[in-house]
């Protein structure tokens, strides 16, 4: 696997790719799902792969962030103006200052605290969407509920009707047989 940072040289010219070329151009896109994975993004081969070289040029890595001298100057330019962001690796920390590692450690430790917290959200706004579909599996049972006793009650008003029928027959002495009279 290739290290951060990686380049191709070619005719002393370095080739290497950066956030907005991986993640903002056509080419970019075709480059994600060639090489998925973020380590693979930052290789030779995928460098390779979207710009077209083929077996041409040199294969160049360093993970010594000492001295900008270490790199070709288009990339210590392109590491400090952030065109490398999301491939950011331990090692290059060591260009920052003391001051600056704390802040990166401050905004690195927020930023887990904002993951953490947003994972919360969409767990509970799981369990939420959960009880909402069990509230409406039991409001549609309780429709049902409602539904089968309201047929019931129109079965007993039927009932009562007849019985009503037949309470206003019988109790006129001339509607019964003999034995009844």
């Amino acid at each position: 696997m290739c290290e951060f940072i990686s380049w191709v040289k070619y005719n002393n010219k370095p080739y290497f790719l950066t956030y907005d070329l991986i993640h903002n151009t056509p080419r970019g896109d075709i480059i994600q799902k060639r090489f998925p994975g973020a380590g693979e993004l930052v290789g030779h081969s995928a460098i390779r792969a979207y710009f077209e070289l083929d077996e041409r040029g040199i294969n160049k890595e360093c993970t010594d962030f000492s001295s900008p001298t270490n790199f070709p100057s288009e990339i210590a330019t392109a590491l400090t103006t952030g065109q490398f962001r999301g491939s950011i690796t331990p090692n290059v920390l060591a260009i920052l200052t003391t001051d600056a590692l704390k802040e990166y450690a401050e905004r690195e430790k927020a930023y887990a605290e904002w993951e953490k917290a947003s994972a919360e959200r969409e767990k509970a706004d799981a369990e939420r969407e959960k009880a909402y579909a069990e509230l409406k599996k039991a409001y549609a049972e309780r429709e049902k509920a409602d539904a089968e006793l309201k047929k019931a009650y129109a079965e007993r008003e039927k009932a009562d009707a007849v019985n009503n029928i037949f309470s206003e027959i019988i109790a006129l002495p001339e509607n019964r047989i003999e034995a009844w009279s």
